[in-house]
C-alpha cells in the first residue's frame, strides 16, 4: 500500500491514552490537588529595547517550559508563577470551592537564577537586574515558613573564553549550608560502554552523549515507579551529600549511581570529552581518570528533610533540569538503526513524571503516584576478571575433568 504524498513527511503521533483519560477523570471528579508555583528570576526589556539590551533569565527560562506546565495541569495540579525580580512574596494559594474552603497546598518549582553578568552595561544603558541578597531572603523565608520546594539544576558548561570563570549555581551555597546538599553543576554525568577490543577502557557513544538513558532509581516513593521506565536525561549534574554538614537534615537518594558502576561517572573535563566524541576519538576512555572526576557511588536526585519542633519541611533537588525545556522535551530521541541509518524514538516526555511524582510526594499525595510497569531483570555486564575465570573453568578445567573421568571409566571397563 502506497502512502499518499501529503502524509509522507508527517511524523507519527505518540498517544498517551492512560494519562489523557486520567487527567479528564481528575478534572471532572475533583478540584486541583495542589499548586505548583513556578519560581524564577527574569526580566524582559520593552519591545523597543530588545535589540539594544538582552533579557535576564537563567539557564532554564520559564517561557521554555510550556510542555511541562501542560503535563502538570493534566496531573490535576494548578500552575502559578512567582517572578522574584518583580514580586517579594509568592502568590497566595487559592481555596477549593466547597463548604470547607480548604486551601490548596503549594510547592515551589525553583528554576536556576541567572549568574551575575561579567560584562558592564553599555554607555547610557541602566545595569540589568541581578540576583541579590534580598531575593535570597525572600526565597528562604518562603521555604522556612513551611513551603516545600523542588529545585531544578543542570550542568553549567564553562564559557568559551578562558578569561571568564564558569558560572556557578547561585543557590548552591544556600542548599549546602541549610540543607547539606552540594549541587555540582561543574560536573557532567557521562555514560560510556566497555570497549570489547581494549579491556579496561570505555567508548563514548554519540547518541548517549546528548540523550543519556538512566533509570537507576531507588525504592523512594518518587522513583520506585520509574525503575522499569526508559527515561532520558540531558546535561545531568550530580547532587551529593555534604560531608560533616552542620545542617541537621535527612538525605534520601531518589536517582543514584550505585557502588561498583564504572561506565557512569561525573566528568570534570566534559568539554574535552565532547571534542573526542565528535571527532571520532571517543575510544580508550578511562572513567574517573581526570583530576576532579567523581566516580560511583553518587546521587543525581535527592530529597532533604529537616524537623524543627513538630514541623517537618522537605525539598527535592533534581540535577536533570535541562531535559524539561520545550526544545528538548518535544524533540524525538535519535538512535542508530540497522545499516548505520538514523532512526528516532518518541520524545522523552516521560521525564516529566519525575517532577509530578515529586510534587505529589511533597504534598502528601503518594496515593496518586502511578504504580509504573513491572521491573524485569536486566542482563548485567560481566567484569573482565570474572570472565577470565569462567573461560578457564568451563573452557579448560571442566573439559579436562570430563576427559579424565571418561578415561578412568574406560580403563575400568577393560579390566
Amino acid at each position: 500500500m502506497t502512502v499518499p504524498a501529503k502524509y509522507r513527511d508527517v511524523s507519527g503521533r505518540t498517544f498517551n491514552g492512560d494519562a489523557a483519560i486520567c487527567s479528564k477523570i481528575f478534572a471532572i471528579a475533583s478540584e486541583p490537588l495542589g499548586e505548583v508555583v513556578l519560581t524564577f528570576f527574569e526580566e524582559m526589556p520593552p519591545p523597543y529595547m530588545r535589540q539594544a539590551r538582552r533579557g535576564v533569565s537563567g539557564p532554564i527560562p520559564s517561557m521554555s517550559l510550556t510542555t511541562l506546565k501542560e503535563r502538570l495541569e493534566k496531573a490535576n495540579l494548578k500552575v502559578t508563577e512567582w517572578n522574584l525580580a518583580k514580586q517579594d512574596t509568592p502568590p497566595k494559594p487559592e481555596p477549593n470551592p466547597g463548604p470547607d474552603k480548604a486551601v490548596r497546598p503549594q510547592v515551589l518549582l525553583v528554576l536556576p537564577p541567572p549568574a551575575p553578568s561579567p560584562m558592564p552595561p553599555m554607555r547610557g544603558q541602566p545595569p540589568p537586574p541581578q540576583w541579590g541578597p534580598q531575593h535570597d531572603e525572600n526565597l528562604h523565608k518562603a521555604i522556612d515558613d513551611g513551603m516545600p520546594a523542588v529545585f531544578l539544576a543542570t550542568f553549567a558548561p564553562p564559557p568559551q573564553f578562558a578569561m571568564r570563570q564558569a558560572p556557578s549555581y547561585v543557590l548552591g551555597d544556600y542548599l549546602k549550608e541549610s540543607w547539606g546538599v552540594d549541587v555540582r553543576t561543574d560536573l557532567l554525568v557521562v555514560q560510556a560502554e566497555a570497549d570489547p577490543d581494549d579491556p579496561g577502557t570505555y567508548v563514548l557513544p554519540v547518541v548517549r552523549w546528548n540523550f543519556m538513558p538512566l533509570s537507576t532509581f531507588t525504592d523512594h516513593p518518587v522513583g520506585k515507579p520509574l525503575k522499569a521506565r526508559r527515561l532520558y536525561w540531558l546535561n545531568t549534574c550530580p547532587v551529593v551529600k555534604v560531608k560533616d554538614s552542620q545542617a541537621k537534615t535527612k538525605i534520601e537518594d531518589i536517582l543514584a549511581i550505585p557502588q561498583g558502576v564504572r561506565g557512569i561517572w561525573a566528568a570534570s573535563n566534559a568539554m574535552q570529552l565532547a571534542a573526542k566524541v565528535y571527532t571520532g576519538r571517543g575510544r580508550g576512555i578511562v572513567p574517573g581518570s581526570a583530576e576532579g572526576d567523581l566516580t560511583s557511588p553518587f546521587s543525581i536526585v535527592v530529597q532533604a528533610s529537616k524537623t524543627a519542633g513538630e514541623k517537618t519541611n522537605s525539598i527535592i533537588v533534581l540535577g536533570v533540569g535541562l531535559i524539561y525545556i520545550d526544545e528538548v522535551l518535544n524533540r524525538p530521541v535519535p538512535r542508530l538503526g540497522a545499516g548505520e541509518t538514523l532512526a528516532t524514538d518518541p520524545p522523552p516526555t516521560g521525564a516529566v513524571d519525575l517532577v509530578i511524582n515529586s510534587v505529589y510526594h511533597l504534598i502528601d499525595k503518594d496515593e496518586y503516584i502511578g504504580a509504573g510497569p513491572t521491573l524485569t531483570p536486566r542482563i548485567r555486564h560481566i567484569p573482565v576478571g570474572t570472565m577470565t575465570v569462567l573461560k578457564i573453568v568451563f573452557g579448560l578445567v571442566w573439559p579436562l575433568a570430563l576427559l579424565g573421568i571418561g578415561g578412568i571409566v574406560m580403563l575400568a571397563r577393560r579390566r
